[in-house]
């Protein structure tokens, strides 16, 4: 703790009192405020001036938005264990009532104030966003799965790529053809909005118990608002919510932000895009990141292994939310 205080006060001029860990951050207190440290992630420094400048925009209706510590020589980061990390002071603010800390309603208030820095965006921009970045990331890894296939001598990982890439190609390909098949009566111009790369609980920071989140800008981008709805109901499934859960969620959200019939629309062919797998595929060819193979394999086969779930628990959505997979085709997903 004495290195770290000493690289504290010679990079920030902040007297540390104590240390702390929240979810993934590591933070540490003074006598009277709360910081956390974020990677930089390797981002160019462009990027981050947006996000920095809309972090301060929202932080003028929402003090929950944690605002950026910029070190004494006035870069972005310092290295901490061999890592970049950029300083955020926190806000800890009581709770004045029960709410659900990642509630539907905290999200939309949220989405609400961050669209009002943009304005409203062809819709045609974001079905093509969407399916331009899956068809590139679904063409890399299948100029991979070709190669794979030629080697001469297969790891447990190339055997299981094989024989599991054929189903997610096919699923990949029509959530893209699903955005490109939106009717075109139902493209309306809507506001997007500052949204996460993938919304989950995790997303926000809590320090302490009974306390409101804290909204970090690092993994911020502009997307349509449904993508963070989509992100969080997937997040949902994977451990395995309630049918009441969702409908919660999703109720306490349209309170405060209506989803269109385009915003179902993208929810829908974002939930069938296999995102976890090509996540995984990606960080273990294209990245090659080993890590713990072992532990990589087993995790994707267990998500195989869930593949029928998944596809029966979007079911039970459309039946949930009829809007959402009114155009559903038969043979993925039928009535229950």
């Amino acid at each position: 703790m004495w290195m770290m205080q000493r690289m504290v006060y010679d990079y920030y001029g902040l007297y540390m009192v104590e240390m702390f860990q929240a979810g993934r951050y590591s933070g540490f207190y003074t006598q009277d405020k709360t910081y956390v440290f974020v990677p930089e992630n390797q981002e160019d420094s462009s990027l981050w001036e947006e996000k920095l400048q809309w972090a301060q925009m929202m932080r003028q209706t929402d003090q929950t938005i944690a605002r950026f510590v910029p070190p004494l020589q006035k870069n972005l980061s310092i290295t901490v264990d061999g890592e970049k990390q950029m300083l955020f002071e926190l806000s800890i603010q009581e709770k004045q009532d029960d709410r659900e800390e990642y509630s539907g309603a905290e999200l939309a208030i949220f989405h609400n104030k961050g669209s009002a820095l943009f304005p409203n965006a062809s819709p045609d921009m974001f079905v093509q966003r969407w399916s331009q970045w899956w068809e590139i990331r679904l063409e890399q890894l299948e100029n991979w799965y070709h190669s794979v296939k030629t080697k001469s001598v297969y790891s447990q990982m190339d055997r299981w790529f094989i024989r599991t890439f054929p189903y997610y190609l096919g699923l990949t390909e029509n959530a893209m053809q699903w955005l490109k098949a939106i009717p075109a009566n139902e493209r309306v111009e809507e506001a997007g909005c500052i949204c996460h790369f993938r919304y989950t609980p995790a997303a926000w920071v809590t320090i302490a118990p009974h306390t409101l989140p804290n909204k970090l800008p690092s993994d911020w981008l502009y997307d349509h608002p449904t993508r963070d709805v989509a992100e969080w109901i997937r997040y949902a499934m994977e451990q395995d919510a309630s049918g009441q859960e969702l409908e919660t969620f999703v109720h306490s959200y349209e309170q405060h932000k209506s989803i269109t019939s385009f915003g179902w629309d993208l929810i829908a062919g974002r939930l069938l895009f296999p995102y976890y797998y090509l996540e995984q595929m990606e960080q273990t060819y294209l990245r090659e990141n080993l890590g713990n193979m072992e532990e990589i394999l087993y995790n994707l086969e267990q998500s195989w292994q869930k593949e029928g779930n998944r596809l029966e628990q979007l079911a039970s959505l459309k039946q949930s939310f009829p809007d959402a997979f009114r155009n559903s085709p038969d043979w993925l997903i039928s009535e229950s």
